[in-house]
């Protein structure tokens, strides 16, 4: 019965040993399932940064484009404005070069009118009187004087 129960013993250092054995290499080699596993959740969540990175993305330029649409409708509206303005600017200023003109020309007929005065003596008879310097010319004859006014 010893050499039986030696058996017994030497198979159960034997089998315990296996065991630890194959503990020890187990946890040495991890299992490819539990890799491939880790691999794919790595994989999933690289896939998901890159999906919501894509949405963020997304959602920017989305906001840029409304801002660039909002931005060029003030700067078209800013644009009418000053092209308005100018044209306000620009038709007061021709009224103002007409006003100019019509007013030059006014005064040159005013000048022209006094100087016509001048130059063209009037017909009535307080007018000749007016022209004729004296009743006797230089030689002392009335009678020119008499022809004039009676002309």
């Amino acid at each position: 019965m010893m050499k039986k129960s030696k058996l017994v013993s030497i198979f159960a250092i034997i089998s315990t040993t296996a065991t630890l054995i194959s503990c020890i290499s187990s946890e040495k080699k991890p299992n490819k399932s539990d890799k491939v596993a880790g691999d794919a959740q790595k994989l999933a969540q690289v896939i998901q940064e890159k999906k919501e990175s894509k949405e963020e993305t997304t959602r920017v330029a989305g906001e840029a484009k409304e801002e660039a649409i909002k931005l060029a409708e003030a700067t078209r509206i800013v644009e009418a404005r000053k092209a308005e303005a100018t044209r306000i600017v620009e038709s007061r200023k021709a009224k103002a070069a007409r006003a100019e003109k019509a007013k030059d020309e006014a005064q040159k007929h005013i000048y022209l009118t006094e100087e016509k005065k001048e130059e063209k003596p009037s017909n009535s008879r307080s007018s000749r009187e007016k022209r004729v310097p004296s009743s006797h010319d230089n030689d002392g004859n009335t009678d020119v004087l008499e022809v004039a006014i009676l002309d």
